[in-house]
């Protein structure tokens, strides 16, 4: 009766048997997780900081307004833009370019174009070289943008701005605006709920941008015009100050701000490869619902193996105490072995049930 009842099977499937229940309720709505031990590392965030372009907002930016500079046309400046940006995947480029198809607008492909990390991009063609990115980024290459100061309208409006150059000469700036995701508002209230109050927004986008987004969906610490390592230093930041910190992004600028957190949510229908790469879980959707629902799951998770050790434990110490005393058998100690080794399989495959509301 000893030898049987002190047989591990119990412990052993206690931990294993939630960790398969929970990812099979993860995969099912669609959340992949690379790695088992990360489930267990998402019940300690207490930290998120999220990318605001293509996670907070739904990444379908439109050309909103184009303000050219003086004795430039405004189909000089859509061209030009278009023509530095084809070769991007940027949610600025795209809106660029559709408006430019719509128009009709025709255009040579340039040489070659190159993107520099959280600034612009640069495309040549023949002699020209063409600019479209942040005002900082143009102005530190001596590009004068006094022609085209007046900025009110844009920003006001909450609306992100790209200025556009030719060689050294700026021929103007042209705003976009995106719509914040439906679920954004209500995953903030959820992830509040939950005890998780510390969530922040970085983005590269000017202040007024990323007020005005933070304001509707209720964060209040926020961190614009960042550049990629910006958003490193930040996370690197809150690990400091003791917090379990978990990064939610999707694009190219935001794979080192992934790869530094404790965990790395990437948004992976729409997100660029790197950053699915870079990340430790991807949504392979885009519903933001996931994620609060991801970090309850990693909660219960750790709550379920507790219960299966704690079976295991009082069946096999209960039973070791029943076997001294003579009081149980062989066949009894056998199938008070099989019981608890089925509660814990039960106990966990409630586990597998979990998200069937979203």
């Amino acid at each position: 009766a000893i030898f049987v009842i002190s047989c591990p099977c119990a412990l052993v499937i206690a931990t294993p048997s939630a960790m398969v229940a929970a990812i099979a309720a993860a995969a099912r709505l669609g959340i992949l997780i690379k790695d088992v031990s990360h489930l267990e590392l998402a019940s300690k965030i207490k930290a998120i900081v999220f990318d605001k372009t293509g996670t907070l907002t739904e990444g379908n930016l439109i050309v909103s307004k184009m303000h050219p500079a003086e004795g430039v046309e405004l189909a000089k400046l859509l061209k030009s833009a278009v023509i530095a940006e084809s070769q991007s995947n940027h949610p600025a480029a795209k809106a660029m370019i559709r408006l430019a198809a719509e128009a009709d607008m025709k255009w040579e492909e340039p040489e070659k174009c190159e993107e520099v990390a959280g600034r612009g991009v640069i495309a040549y063609q023949g002699k020209n070289v063409y600019r479209v990115g942040r005002r900082t980024w143009l102005e530190e290459l001596n590009i004068d943008l006094s022609g085209v100061d007046d900025l009110k309208d844009g920003k006001s409006e909450g609306k992100s701005i790209v200025f556009v150059a030719e060689d050294d000469k700026v021929l103007g700036w042209i705003a976009l605006s995106d719509a914040i995701r439906s679920q954004a508002k209500p995953m903030i209230h959820d992830l509040e709920a939950m005890g998780i109050s510390n969530c922040n927004m970085v983005t590269g986008d000017n202040a007024s941008v990323a007020a005005q987004v933070a304001k509707e969906i209720g964060i209040t610490r926020i961190s614009s015009d960042c550049l990629p390592q910006e958003k490193v230093d930040y996370v690197e930041k809150l690990k400091k100050e003791g917090h379990m910190v978990a990064v939610v992004g999707d694009g190219v600028n935001d794979a080192p701000a992934l790869a530094s957190g404790h965990i790395g949510i990437a948004m992976g229908a729409i997100g660029s490869d790197i950053a699915v790469n870079s990340a430790s879980i991807a949504l392979m959707n885009n519903d933001l619902r996931r994620i609060p629902f991801f970090l309850q799951l990693s909660r219960k998770t750790s709550t379920v193996m507790t219960q299966n050790l704690l079976i295991g434990l009082i069946s096999i110490l209960g039973g070791l105490m029943l076997s001294t005393l003579g009081l149980l058998t062989g066949v009894n100690a056998a199938v008070i072995h099989t019981i608890s080794t089925l509660i814990i399989i039960l106990n966990s495959a409630r586990l597998v049930r979990q998200g069937e509301e979203l």
